[in-house]
């Protein structure tokens, strides 16, 4: 069974070395634009830089789940965005990719408005972000009869830990690991099943996750402590100034008014937290922090 993944939210992947590396397979739902209610609403010139077509084009990712799923998609970057189109008076396209190259690489064709995306290098280098909106930490799951019970005891020579290699945290796990072996594999199902089989010593996930993987691998057990907080966040294309001071401005406003937080709570998530206030989009910090 497929899980949420990382591998990562508007208004509020891999680290990315070609912006048009692959293009996976997308979905798109067009949604109406309620009348707008508050007297923030866009300028002129904010709709004409965010909504160029005369609707908000969003573009978002398959996984993690949370952020669009479904058809029409719903979730919590759908849900944010719908916030956003109703502050311009447009109605809302949704796009949903497969992984975050096919994102970039749609950038200009077929073209989107905003997408939502972690906040990893790769991107940052490719696109504008506004303010971070989502928090989605991530750990190791440790296998059936090991010892390990923190990140230092983890990196230690001698230790295996596999980890999905078309995810954003395994560039950054990789960076941080002194001792241990990181193990790049080609999906969550490869890793778990080598973490049962006891061919390695840990697997690198997100914390949401980890209650599935728990299940698909009895007597395993879970890190208090987190090696990353990714951080998701909507992004513009370069040279949107107007737009991306706009979103900036809205994604503070709805972190601040209880909106984003709404949002995870109706999706049902666990493990997920709201980013603190600020923009802080220059990268993505790892912490070491319990969940």
């Amino acid at each position: 069974m497929r899980k949420p993944r990382i591998t990562l939210v508007l208004t509020l992947v891999v680290v990315l070395g070609l912006l048009a590396a692959a293009c996976g397979k997308s979905t798109s739902s067009t949604t109406a634009a309620t009348p707008p209610t508050t007297a923030a609403t866009a300028s002129p010139a904010v709709v004409a830089d965010l909504a160029p077509t005369g609707k908000l084009r969003l573009a978002t990712l398959a996984q993690p789940a949370f952020l669009a799923h479904g058809n029409p998609p719903a979730g919590v970057a759908v849900a944010l965005a719908t916030k956003l189109a109703t502050r311009l008076g447009v109605p809302l396209v949704t796009t949903v990719y497969d992984n975050p190259p096919a994102v970039l690489a749609a950038a200009q064709s077929p073209g989107w408005d905003i997408a939502v995306l972690p906040i990893v290098p790769g991107t940052s280098a490719a696109v504008d972000f506004a303010a971070p909106v989502i928090l989605l930490p991530h750990t190791l799951l440790v296998r059936s009869g090991s010892s390990i019970s923190t990140m230092a005891q983890a990196d230690q020579p001698g230790v295996t830990i596999a980890s999905d290699a078309g995810s954003p945290h395994t560039a950054v796990l990789a960076k941080q690991l002194k001792n241990a072996k990181l193990m790049p594999v080609a999906s969550d199902d490869a890793g778990l099943a080598m973490l049962k089989a006891g061919q390695v010593d840990a697997f690198a996930d997100a914390r949401l996750a980890m209650s599935q993987n728990l299940a698909r691998v009895p007597g395993s057990h879970v890190l208090s402590e987190d090696f990353l907080n990714i951080r998701f966040g909507p992004a513009v294309t370069k040279g949107h100034a107007a737009g991306l001071a706009y979103l900036t401005e809205l994604a503070e406003e709805l972190k601040a008014s209880g909106a984003v937080q709404q949002a995870i709570t109706a999706a049902g998530l666990s493990d997920v937290s709201v980013a603190p206030a600020g923009p802080g989009n220059a990268t993505t910090a790892p912490t070491t922090t319990g969940p």
